[in-house]
């Protein structure tokens, strides 16, 4: 499967990453539960076919990255 099919989720808190991958492996889905807001712009710039992530994790510096990575897609 290619990196670009794969959904990055990102819930720094407790085990939430890891049991939202576990439920979309269970459909087939190839996922990556990053530990930190560097891993998961790290893992998007290999590529991913969605993200999933938790308002808590939505600082400012997150979204103002998240905002320019998305401006900059094709």
């Amino acid at each position: 499967m290619g990196r670009e099919e794969r959904i990055l989720v990102f819930a720094p808190v407790g085990m939430d990453a890891e049991l939202a991958c576990r439920m979309l492996q269970t459909a087939a889905l190839h996922c990556v539960a990053c530990r930190s807001a560097e891993h998961l712009l790290s893992e998007m710039e290999n590529g991913l076919a969605g993200l999933l992530l938790v308002e808590e994790a939505l600082t400012p510096d997150l979204v103002d990255r998240l905002s320019r990575y998305f401006s900059n897609q094709p």
